[in-house]
């Protein structure tokens, strides 16, 4: 998609539903297209966020262990 002259990725949801007559005939279709790259970013952000926690709470549990084993073993 094209924004400022430039062009960025951007995620959208499509919904699709058929326009029928009075007998039930199909006519045609609607679409309807909302853009949720805001939302698809911060999703981004966050799932980054988790997985740095979960990086540190292991670096973390690394070091409980070790320095554990340190004090009883000097």
């Amino acid at each position: 998609m094209k924004r400022q002259g430039r062009l960025q990725e951007a995620y959208f949801n499509f919904t699709y539903s058929s326009r029928r007559d009075a007998e039930g005939t199909i006519i045609g279709m609607k679409i309807l297209a909302n853009e949720v790259t805001s939302q698809k970013e911060k999703e981004h952000v966050l799932q980054q966020s988790l997985q740095r926690e979960q990086e540190l709470n292991q670096h973390k549990s690394q070091f409980v262990s070790t320095a554990s084993h340190e004090f009883r073993i000097p």
